[in-house]
């Protein structure tokens, strides 16, 4: 028995941002950034939509510094990153790590923002370098840029001010991505797998294997509302409702799906 649960959403892998625009570089308003790389340590400081972190050669991001040099207005810069295992961190400011060192954790996501006077007047840039997904759309002031879930590593970073309102200095579509819903079943002699995301395939298949249980949640949702699911059992048949996560099915009572389910699956609906 095998179940593949999805939504009906249209997710593209190979759209690839914009090259960047020439930023030009003043003597006021300098957003200067470094990055801690795997194998590599702590690389040089960069400015103004320069690269920190490398290209092409599959190396993670572990943490990264952001400080704004000799800045126009009052005000400064704040940023959190979400790190493997640990998830989004508080937010830090002018200069402070965000990030692991010596612990081999990547970073898979960022979020900067302005604060103070330094806000009313620019908007702050920002766009990253994402395993498999390659180079990612601009995000700007505070929105989230990377991937969450998926467990991809930030290869490199892109920073730039520019004037309140100006436009981006390239595409800002697909600056973030992360599973609408992910799942996992309880399976016959191998107990509960590893979560799976929108669509990919959760049990076994030409093994014979039962799916005893399933759980299901919403991943980081935009909007308000929840996800039900239930199962018809052996025995037992219909169950009642379930969600947001909770366990639909039996654990350790080598109870099967019945006939009508192993044929048509788990009944499913969003509220």
């Amino acid at each position: 028995m095998v179940i593949i649960v999805g939504f009906v959403f249209q997710i593209s892998f190979d759209v690839q941002a914009e090259e960047p625009s020439e930023i030009e570089i003043t003597e006021k308003n300098i957003v200067s950034y470094r990055t801690h790389v795997q194998t590599y340590g702590w690389q040089y400081f960069v400015s103004n939509g320069a690269m920190s972190g490398t290209e092409g050669q599959a190396k993670r991001l572990e943490a990264i510094e952001i400080r704004l040099d000799n800045p126009e207005y009052n005000g400064g810069i704040q940023y959190r990153t979400h790190i493997q295992t640990y998830s989004w961190q508080d937010f830090v400011s002018d200069g402070a790590m965000s990030g692991t060192e010596g612990q081999a954790k990547r970073l898979e996501a960022i979020q900067i923002k302005l604060t103070g006077e330094m806000a009313n007047h620019y908007d702050i840039y920002y766009r990253v370098h994402s395993q498999t997904f390659g180079w990612l759309g601009w995000a700007k002031n505070g929105q989230a840029a990377g991937t969450a879930g998926y467990a991809k590593r930030l290869e490199a970073i892109e920073i730039c001010l520019a004037t309140k309102g100006a436009p981006a200095p390239g595409s800002t579509e697909n600056c973030y991505r992360h599973p609408f819903v992910e799942y996992r079943t309880h399976v016959q002699t191998y107990g509960w797998q590893d979560w799976k995301y929108d669509g990919a395939m959760s049990g076994t298949e030409g093994q014979a294997k039962r799916l005893e249980a399933i759980t299901i949640r919403l991943n980081n949702q935009e909007f308000n509302g929840d996800i039900r699911y239930r199962t018809h059992i052996q025995t037992y048949g219909w169950q009642d409702w379930k969600y947001d996560g909770a366990m639909s099915g039996t654990e350790g009572q080598a109870k099967r799906p019945s006939r009508r389910n192993r044929r048509y699956g788990q009944t499913l609906r969003r509220n």
